[in-house]
């Protein structure tokens, strides 16, 4: 990584690394879906991967808005949370264990990226940029804290009871 020297330069580093970590998710996430067990949770994984396709070309129009090329690097925090998954989703021959196991991965995942977000909103006010860069921030930003809060009661209703019930009989 070069050295960064001012603000702008550090928004467009955070602006890479997001937009390489939602290519990543594009490309790997759907292989797990199939693995999953529960219904409800391949359906709003399905429905976040149609959002994430959104933030993607959000994320185009602001290197557009900016005049500057799309920078595509490896974002090594993504590959990383994601790895974690592969892991889990190589090692558990129970599916419900799964599914929890990758709820909390994914919560891990969003919460970086709603870090990531909050971060760019904040530098992109602070640098008095385009009113329309913000607003993609900002609606990128509500999309996934929407998705955390629609993971976590997932979790909470079908998941986790799963979990309980099955270790409770074992």
């Amino acid at each position: 990584m070069n050295r960064i020297h001012d603000l702008s330069e550090l928004f467009m580093e955070y602006l890479k690394d997001i937009y390489s970590a939602e290519k990543q998710q594009l490309e790997c996430l759907p292989r797990f879906i199939s693995k999953l067990e529960n219904i409800n949770l391949k359906e709003l994984l399905e429905r976040n991967l149609e959002r994430t396709k959104v933030h993607e070309k959000r994320i185009e129009s602001i290197f557009e808005l900016l005049k500057d090329n799309f920078h595509l690097h490896s974002d090594l925090v993504m590959e990383e949370l994601l790895c974690r998954i592969n892991k889990l989703l190589k090692y558990s021959d129970n599916n419900k264990i799964l599914d929890a196991s990758f709820i909390s991965s994914m919560q891990g995942i969003v919460y970086y990226e709603i870090a990531t977000y909050g971060m760019l909103r904040s530098l992109a006010a602070t640098l008095n940029y385009h009113p329309e860069i913000i607003s993609l921030l900002i609606q990128t930003l509500d999309d996934e804290n929407r998705f955390e809060l629609e993971l976590e009661n997932l979790a909470k209703e079908a998941v986790f009871k799963k979990v309980k019930q099955f270790s409770i009989a074992v």
